[in-house]
């Protein structure tokens, strides 16, 4: 089954500021198998290792070409990232008024209790059906989003938990899922496979 994602693949040293990689050459799809796919998962496989590199907090932050993951105040940078699609993790969703979004809300306590599988088809469907930039984000963007998006990395790239984990901590070191979100997340080797 092929997934396709739109994604602006930016090409970027992982020391490299946000200010240059926005001057960075656009791509229009990365397809699974392809070598811009390829490209992108060996890039992410060589960062695996080295030291994160801190950076200023930010609402909101490109972890993937085209997949952003950050707090609930990336509100305010829908526009600015162009975001099309918006995966809301928390309760009492609000919408923006005037902006023309796919907004998709899923009620997913930050409680230890709570089965991160039992969504992950849901969310791996809403990214890969999206058209443009999705935006994935909680309260603070530390937990439950992160989670998710790592657990989609691991799904979409075919790599391990510790890959996926390390590479969204390099592109947004506050992203910090509680202890049981990253249990599960390792224990499920099968997310890879898992649609």
């Amino acid at each position: 089954m092929k997934h396709l994602l739109l994604l602006t693949l930016l090409l970027f040293s992982l020391q490299t500021s946000k200010i240059e990689a926005k001057h960075s050459l656009r791509f229009n799809q990365i397809v699974r198998g392809s070598p811009e796919y390829f490209k992108l998962r060996d890039k992410m496989l060589k960062s695996y290792g080295k030291k994160i590199s801190p950076k200023n907090f930010s609402p909101v932050d490109e972890i993937v070409p085209g997949l952003y993951l950050g707090s609930q105040k990336a509100y305010y940078s829908i526009e600015k990232c162009n975001i099309k699609n918006v995966l809301e993790l928390k309760k009492n969703p609000y919408m923006p008024q005037n902006l023309p979004l796919i907004w998709k809300s899923l009620e997913v306590s930050n409680k230890p209790k709570t089965k991160i599988c039992c969504y992950l088809q849901e969310v791996f469907g809403f990214i890969d059906s999206a058209k443009g930039n999705v935006l994935v984000f909680c309260p603070n963007g530390h937990s439950r989003s992160a989670t998710f998006v790592i657990a989609y990395l691991m799904h979409k790239f075919d790599i391990p938990f510790e890959v996926a984990y390390h590479w969204v901590q390099l592109q947004r070191p506050s992203a910090q899922p509680i202890h049981a979100f990253l249990n599960q997340l390792q224990d499920c080797d099968q997310i890879r496979s898992h649609l």
